[in-house]
């Protein structure tokens, strides 16, 4: 039988580095759930592109060269009179009906991915 720490450094060969430090902690949830084999495999596979789309996002942030992270409860409507907090909401509203995609940011922010 194959160890954790066997079956992390496969992972890390494969580059799904990740997956392999989580390795341990998925393989025990896996068993306390019951988890089938195909059930298993999609909560590896969703916890790696989880892990990549979010790594991504901040390479790319950090890439821009953005000064700060600003989050729309911040935003001084009073400083900015060219949009209003009723447009921004409709704007909201029309991005929620079309289901553009949205990022969890971990924290329970969530961000618009364009």
């Amino acid at each position: 039988m194959h160890s954790i720490e066997h079956l992390s450094g496969q992972l890390r060969s494969l580059r799904l580095n990740s997956l392999s430090q989580a390795a341990g902690n998925l393989i025990a949830q896996a068993e306390e759930n019951e988890l089938s084999y195909l059930q298993f495999a999609q909560q590896l596979f969703d916890h790696e592109l989880q892990s990549r789309n979010h790594r991504r996002i901040e390479i790319n942030q950090r890439k821009a060269g953005f000064p700060v992270e600003k989050q729309l409860e911040e935003f001084d409507y009073r400083a900015q009179s060219s949009i209003s907090k009723r447009q921004v909401n409709q704007l909201l509203d029309v991005q929620r009906q079309l289901s553009w995609p949205v990022r969890d940011n971990y924290d329970g922010r969530l961000i618009v991915v364009s």
